[in-house]
């Protein structure tokens, strides 16, 4: 559940702040899940942006994710859980930087559900919303704009050509790009100006600031595991959303959304993932 993942979480903080911790884990749960679900037409792709000011600790988030999809994707750790091995599943983070819009779009077309993680956005923010920016610099503001919008049912991002055919990008049904930064409050707002909220990058986004004093320092955050408990369930979903976001979607509900049926699975991960979606949809989460 996303309680469990933002405990965890928040064990390897330097200073803990259970906002921070929730918001990272919400992020990771919709990097995972964003394409196996839609809801009014659209997936569960966000944009996240967590603010809180220098020393509070904030850059544990990713630290957090990281750890949490290392252990789920640990071979040995997998056998001890009995479900199975689950090594593609740092494919649903990436924490590193995009040198290009193409350099994006190969990513999207590889994995076509992740959360990007952007330490002190506050700064790409500068960048992204100068009037004055560099061509490949707009040109990456437009893909992210576009390619977070095409999560919804039948929606497709296009592919690109050019002159050198291996430098093509392929056509991607329904991709979930999920988007979380973090900065320090001063950073993001001094950077927030008319060319952000008019080019649709800024109401897009979903802001949590941290308003609190500085927690207590925690000793024991090097030492802190995620528990069996939630890796168990971290890995069910992991397996469960991978098979729903490459099966057929049908009706749900009243219409207003959508859910893929998984497809036959055979093994071990097959049997737990199907007994998790007989009882509750979310049950992995």
């Amino acid at each position: 559940s996303t309680r469990k993942e933002s405990s965890a979480a928040s064990d390897v903080y330097k200073r803990q702040v259970p906002m921070l911790a929730r918001v990272s884990s919400l992020a990771l749960m919709v990097g995972i899940c964003g394409r196996a679900f839609n809801v009014s037409g659209a997936g569960l792709n966000v944009m996240l942006i967590a603010l809180a000011p220098s020393g509070t600790g904030k850059e544990a988030m990713k630290k957090g994710i990281t750890k949490i999809m290392r252990r789920v994707a640990d071979v040995t750790a997998n056998a001890e859980a009995s479900v199975g091995n689950v090594p593609a599943a740092h494919h649903f983070t990436f924490t590193g930087e995009f040198a290009s819009p193409q350099a994006l779009h190969k990513h999207v077309t590889k994995h076509p559900s992740f959360v990007h993680i952007v330490v002190e956005v506050g700064l790409a923010l500068k960048v992204l919303s100068n009037p004055k920016a560099p061509p490949a610099a707009s040109q990456h503001l437009r893909f992210v704009l576009d390619v977070y919008g095409k999560s919804g049912k039948g929606s497709e991002l296009g592919e690109i050509e050019y002159s050198e055919r291996d430098k093509n990008t392929g056509r991607v049904l329904e991709p979930a790009y999920t988007f979380f930064g973090e900065s320090n409050p001063d950073t993001y707002y001094e950077n927030i100006n008319e060319v952000s909220v008019a080019g649709g990058f800024l109401p897009r986004q979903s802001v949590f600031e941290y308003l609190g004093n500085k927690t207590p320092f925690n000793r024991t955050h090097d030492e802190a595991e995620p528990p069996n408990e939630l890796m168990a369930s971290c890995r069910l979903g992991v397996c469960a959303a991978r098979e729903m976001a490459s099966a057929v979607p049908i009706p749900v509900g009243n219409g207003e959304g959508y859910e893929r049926t998984p497809r036959p699975i055979v093994g071990p991960v097959g049997t737990v993932c199907r007994k998790a979606f007989a009882e509750a949809p979310f049950v992995a989460w």
